[in-house]
C-alpha cells in the first residue's frame, strides 16, 4: 500500500487555491461579478468544490488587492468604485506611471525590449478598428509589465502592483470611450519610442499627460462608465 504524500496534497491545494483566486479576480475585474455584489463564502465553496476555510483565505487575498470590501454586520462585497474613488486612483497612477516610464528609460537596455519594438504597430491599430479591445489591452499589459520590470525598483513594483487590478477595471471602462483607444495607441507608441531613445524626460512627460487625459475622459463620461 502506497503511503500518502502530504506535500503533494499541499501543493495540489495551493495550485487549486491560486486557480480559484485568479478566476475570482478576473470575474471581478471584468465585472462578471457586478460591482457591489454580495459574496457568500458558502456558495463560493460549493461552486469551486473547496472548503469555506479555503474560500475565506482567498477572499482575504482579494481584499488586500482592493477588489472586495468587508462591511461589518453586512458581509463581503465586490468593490464599487464611484467617481471620486476613480479620480483618486488615477491621481496616484499619474505619479507612479510617470516615475515608471522615467526609470525604465534610464535603466532598461535594448535587449529588454527585443521583440516588443512593434508592440503598437499597424496590427495593433487593426485590433481597435475591429473592436478587439481585449486584444489591445493584452498588448498594453505586456508593455506595462515590461516597463515595471525594467525600472529595477522593487518598491515601485510593489506599489504599482498593489493598485493595478483596480487600474485594469478602470481601463476596461475607458478604452471604449470615443477615440480613447486610438489616442492610447499613439501615446503608448510615443512612450515606447522615448524609452528606446533613452529619453527619460520625454517618457515621463508623455506618460503623465496620458493619465491626465484619461482623468479628463472619466470626468466627462462618468455618468456612462460608472
Amino acid at each position: 500500500m502506497k503511503s500518502r504524500d502530504p506535500m503533494k496534497g499541499a501543493r495540489k491545494l495551493k495550485t487549486k487555491r491560486e486557480a480559484i483566486f485568479n478566476d475570482l479576480r478576473e470575474r471581478i475585474i471584468r465585472r462578471h461579478i457586478v460591482p457591489g455584489a454580495k459574496l457568500s463564502d458558502s456558495k463560493l465553496a460549493e461552486e469551486y468544490g473547496v472548503s469555506r476555510t479555503v474560500i475565506r483565505h482567498i477572499l482575504r487575498d482579494l481584499e488586500r488587492r482592493g477588489l472586495i470590501e468587508t462591511h461589518r454586520n453586512r458581509g463581503i462585497f465586490a468593490i464599487r468604485m464611484d467617481g471620486n474613488y476613480i479620480m483618486e486612483l488615477l491621481e496616484i497612477r499619474e505619479a507612479l506611471d510617470a516615475l515608471m516610464a522615467r526609470l525604465s528609460a534610464q535603466r532598461s537596455t535594448p535587449e529588454d525590449w527585443k521583440g516588443l519594438e512593434t508592440l503598437f504597430d499597424d496590427e495593433c491599430a487593426k485590433l481597435i478598428q475591429n473592436l478587439d479591445f481585449e486584444g489591445y489591452l493584452k498588448r498594453v499589459a505586456i508593455f506595462h509589465n515590461r516597463m515595471v520590470e525594467t525600472t529595477r525598483n522593487q518598491q515601485l513594483q510593489q506599489l504599482i502592483d498593489s493598485i493595478y487590478d483596480r487600474i485594469k477595471m478602470v481601463m476596461r471602462r475607458t478604452v471604449i470611450l470615443p477615440q480613447r483607444a486610438e489616442r492610447s495607441i499613439i501615446e503608448n507608441r510615443e512612450v515606447l519610442k522615448a524609452i528606446l531613445d533613452k529619453d527619460p524626460d520625454r517618457a515621463e512627460a508623455i506618460n503623465r499627460e496620458r493619465i491626465r487625459k484619461i482623468r479628463e475622459n472619466v470626468q466627462q463620461y462618468q455618468d456612462f462608465i460608472l
